[in-house]
């Protein structure tokens, strides 16, 4: 590819980006990266673990801003759960995810693993996906929660 090819592919991608808070049309593949912090709701021992209540109230992405419900089971060191997200225009994106306890992630630890898109609606009608999902623990108690999400969506 020449120069010119190059800067005007840049220049379309760069078009093509900015118009995804609006608009995601059938087939596309899209980058998504997404975050937000996680607040505890509810905490229940159960057999082998907790089930955990969190809300995201303050969800950014490059597909726009959002909310969030999570639905953690916590064993041990392995972490299984349920996330769906919800975008300022009311569409949804809904995840599966599972991690594993790494003291490599940030100043105090946190999870890392792997998420799958699990559907949506709206715009995120019938999406597919996944990508890496981590939680970065903020504090010492581990009550201050960054969740980070990189992959990819696939509209159908």
């Amino acid at each position: 590819m020449n120069h010119l090819t190059c800067r005007t592919a840049l220049v379309l991608m760069s078009v093509a980006w900015c118009g995804l808070g609006n608009s995601v049309r059938a087939g596309e593949e899209i980058p998504f990266e997404a975050s937000g912090h996680r607040v505890h709701v509810s905490i229940e021992k159960e057999h082998g673990g907790n089930h955990i209540i969190n809300i995201v109230p303050d969800g950014e992405s490059n597909l726009g801003d959002w909310v969030g419900a999570i639905d953690l089971h916590v064993r041990g060191a392995h972490v299984a759960g349920t996330m769906v997200l919800t975008f300022e225009t009311g569409d949804t994106l809904s995840v599966a995810f599972e991690q594993k306890w790494s003291p490599y992630v940030g100043d105090f630890g946190g999870t890392v693993g792997e998420y799958v898109v699990t559907g949506g609606t709206g715009r995120f009608r019938g999406a597919a996906g996944g990508g890496s999902i981590t939680a970065v623990y903020l504090d010492k108690k581990f009550v201050e929660v960054l969740v980070e999400l990189d992959g990819v969506i696939l509209i159908p």
